[in-house]
């Protein structure tokens, strides 16, 4: 796919597919894939390539497919070594959901097997095949990848390009020679050698007047719209028909024995425009294929991209540490990386202490120093120290995975801006055709009843001004301008900013921002809470912590990231927990479980017990300016802490920064008034610019009454699940630093960065896109403008010849990319 244009037939062609759910079809013509449901019942993923293939005349490849039942699990290729059918060592084992038979070679049976990593790990799933059927050897295949796919095809259809664009040259050499060069031989004979090579050279075009012939059979994408194919199939044909016509005219008139000058064909000019027009083709999908490589290895170091960087090192208690292939990591592993080496996939720190550059995904030049409790992110280097951590999570879902996807996936949601140059695109080539057809009307008029000329030779000219005209204008550039800027700023996004471009609409939406909402705990701050005051009720008096209320808080905080949990669990540490309870969240509260003695609650004091906020000890701990957490045993207070934390250092200059931008700066939080108002007093903001006790609807209608205030859009940023409403209700969302998986899924920016610059570097970022996007539609527009002016003759002393209208599109195309390219040209770094 080269345009727009392109991809809508790809969008036509699937939604007019039985089987296939229209809402879900999204097509990403930069990257050249199309994403899609359909029923199996009615639809199988064969059919539907092969109706694409027909439909649209492109090369399909299927780079992935599965059940949508099948989220979550994980899919691996195994090669199976068995005497049998080898399902019978598969099926069956727990924690596989799904066998199917790939191939079978010489033997050895090639299956994709989906599990359920949380059931079965991967190794343990090759283990239990041998064990099952002895005698059996299974060992992991690679799986290609998409980006493996996707290259291989580009690099064939390159190479057939190639090919195309050498033998039309070739052809095209003795035409030019024929028509330009003193040779003394007859011209008739000159001229059939002409017409036999010009034929041949417009074969090597021949999928673009396929392209145009289905175009003007189907119309289009569904009727609506006439593409850049077609009108290079009407210049080209009608040179060459108007060269043929002439020969056979002349011919007639040499018969007769007419005294006139004969006009003479130009086979020349449909030659070198199929010649130039490959030729700027291969030009500028080269250059799109070196933009999209740039922009899709985002966040690989040269030691991802070195086939021969070590494995992961595995931990293994009592024993040496041995190198795995990451394919063959499961949940549970502990790996060891050592100065020098990367780590392999996300996980949390068990010990050991080191220096991390993260560069590559957050965007910042210092490394960060890791320990026990830190969590890591596949793609970091250990600069100094070693580490051993737990994985969180397997290659296919960490850190990179995710980054890849969100980039792929980038073009999919188009900004209103896109919109509407798709709407100028759609105009635009139909106009072009309107165009030339007024220049050849105008030409013949001119040349015929101004100059003198016979109607014939009239015609002649008219036709060389017109095919000019058609082949010289390029309206996909128009097209092409949004999609390639996004593209490039998904990867200075995440190289020099931290930030993950989830939705390209943000970008758009972040020209015109006004006001920016921060949650506070674990985004104005730290995050790092301390526990500075703990006070519990035992035997009817308030003193120190007790035994049972550490089990409570074991409990209730196991494994929960919300940062006052992590901090109660840091302070009781590891030990005895209370068995048999499930925990809830509820969002926006805190935390609850059911036991024996009761109803268990721990999260703020009024929601823990009727009149908790009123306790004396609470309202102790709230005119320190401290967050509290109280827990209840059916609603009588059992526990109440006071927590502290830190404000970002960068925060107050931060907020000084929006000031100066004239963007207001506000804290919704859902704490208690004075652990807000110390924050915001501390970083210059009125009482007007704070809310506190928010709950996660609260939240949203106060963004929302924003929204309906401001003159502006609105920016939120949280970390939390209780923010995922009003990460969906602003305008552009932003999820912050460790941020849960609900918050990320709702926001439009995921913030990989642990520095709040990074909301000024995206102000920036968007300063630039809309600048780098301005300055392309400028091009595309001006360069069409003066290019069809020039090809139809509008100036006296300057015009585009026919021959070599065909550099129109390159001339377009390629500054276009290149302009797109300076999105992150000069990127200033901004002190954490």
């Amino acid at each position: 796919m080269t345009c727009t244009g392109c991809a809508d037939k790809v969008v036509h062609a699937l939604k007019s597919t039985s089987g296939v759910q229209k809402e879900s079809v999204s097509v990403n013509f930069l990257m050249g894939r199309a994403d899609l449901n359909f029923l199996p019942d009615l639809a199988h993923e064969d059919e539907i390539m092969e109706k694409l293939k027909r439909s649209t005349g492109f090369r399909v490849v299927i780079l992935d497919s599965g059940d949508m039942k099948d989220a979550g699990l994980a899919k691996a290729w195994i090669s199976v070594n068995s005497n049998s059918s080898g399902y019978r060592a598969i099926e069956d084992i727990d924690g596989i959901a799904k066998v199917k038979l790939l191939k079978t070679t010489r033997g050895r049976h090639l299956f994709e097997v989906a599990y359920d990593p949380t059931v079965i790990g991967i190794r343990d799933l090759l283990a239990g095949i041998g064990d099952r059927d002895p005698g059996t050897e299974a060992h992991i295949a690679t799986i290609p990848s998409e980006e493996m796919l996707t290259a291989d095809l580009e690099k064939s259809h390159m190479k057939l390009l190639g090919w195309k664009v050498v033998i039309a040259a070739a052809l095209t050499i003795p035409v030019l020679i024929l028509a330009w060069a003193p040779l003394h031989m007859p011209h008739s004979s000159a001229h059939i050698i002409q017409v036999f090579l010009a034929t041949a050279v417009m074969a090597t075009a021949y999928r673009i007047y396929q392209s145009a012939w289905g175009t003007i059979l189907r119309g289009g994408a569904g009727g609506k719209r006439i593409d850049m194919d077609v009108l290079i199939t009407v210049a080209t044909g009608a040179a060459w028909a108007a060269s043929l016509a002439i020969l056979i005219i002349s011919g007639r008139n040499r018969s007769s024995a007419s005294e006139s000058k004969p006009i003479e064909p130009f086979f020349e000019t449909c030659c070198l425009l199929v010649t130039l027009i490959l030729f700027g083709r291969w030009i500028t999908a080269k250059v799109r294929m070196w933009a999209l490589k740039r922009v899709v290895d985002v966040g690989e170091g040269e030691g991802l991209k070195d086939k021969n960087a070590p494995m992961a090192m595995l931990s293994i208690e009592g024993a040496t540490p041995q190198a795995i292939n990451p394919d063959s990591l499961q949940y549970g592993d502990v790996l060891i990386v050592e100065k020098g080496n990367l780590i392999p996939t996300d996980g949390v720190v068990v010990d050991g202490e080191a220096e991390v550059d993260e560069s590559l995904l957050t965007g910042e030049s210092k490394p960060a120093v890791m320990k026990a409790g830190s969590l890591v992110m596949a793609g970091g280097i250990v600069v100094t120290g070693s580490i051993r951590f737990r994985l969180t999570r397997l290659p296919h879902e960490n850190t990179i995975a995710v980054i890849r996807r969100m980039v792929r996936s980038a073009g999919g949601e188009k900004p209103k801006i896109q919109e509407i140059a798709d709407k100028v695109a759609l105009y635009l080539t139909p106009a072009i055709l309107g165009v030339a057809t007024t220049v050849f009307l105008t030409w013949i008029l001119v040349h015929g009843l101004s100059r003198g000329e016979t109607w014939g030779k009239s015609a002649v000219i008219a036709i060389t001004y017109a095919v000019a005209t058609l082949a010289v204008s390029c309206p996909c550039a128009i097209g092409l301008v949004v999609p390639m800027v996004i593209a490039f700023t998904s990867r200075v996004g995440i190289r020099k900013c931290g930030l993950l471009l989830v939705n390209p609409k943000a970008l758009e939406k972040g020209w015109n921002a006004k006001s920016v909402v921060f949650d506070k705990t674990g985004t104005l701050t730290t995050g790092k809470l301390n526990v500075v005051s703990a006070k519990c009720l035992l035997n009817g008096e308030w003193g120190d912590i007790d035994a049972e209320a550490e089990q409570i808080i074991r409990t209730l905080c196991k494994n929960v990231k919300h940062p006052v949990a992590r901090a109660l669990a840091t302070k009781v540490g590891a030990g005895q927990e209370m068995s048999g309870l499930e925990v809830e969240t509820i969002i926006g509260k805190g935390l609850q479980a059911i036991s024996k003695n009761g109803t268990i609650k721990g999260g703020q004091p009024s929601w823990a017990a009727v009149g908790g906020e009123s306790h004396p000890l609470v309202l102790e701990i709230v005119e320190q300016g401290l967050s509290v957490f109280a827990i209840s045993i059916d609603h009588t207070l059992r526990a109440i802490f006071g927590l502290e934390d830190t404000i970002r250092p960068e925060a107050r200059a931060m907020v000084a920064e929006l000031r100066r931008r004239e963007i207001e700066a506000y804290i919704f939080s859902g704490d208690h008034k004075g652990a807000v108002k110390k924050v915001a007093t501390e970083l210059g903001l009125s009482d007007e610019n704070y809310r506190y006790g928010c709950s996660p609807d609260q939240k949203s209608a106060e963004i929302k009454s924003l929204q309906e205030a401001s003159r502006g859009t609105v920016l939120f940023l949280g970390d939390g699940t209780n923010d995922a409403v009003a990460l969906t209700q602003a305008d552009v969302g932003f999820s912050f630093g460790d941020s849960t998986e609900v918050a990320v899924s709702a926001s439009d920016i995921a913030v990989l960065s642990t520095s709040l610059n990074s909301i000024l570097e995206f102000l920036d970022l968007c300063i630039r896109v809309k600048r780098c996007i301005l300055a392309g539609f400028s091009w595309a527009i001006v360069w069409n403008l003066f290019a069809v002016l020039a090809a139809a003759g509008a100036f006296v002393k300057f015009r585009i010849e026919p021959q070599w209208a065909g550099l129109g599109e390159l001339g377009s195309v390629l500054p276009v990319v290149l302009i797109a390219a300076l999105v992150g040209i000069f990127w200033p770094q901004t002190s954490a």
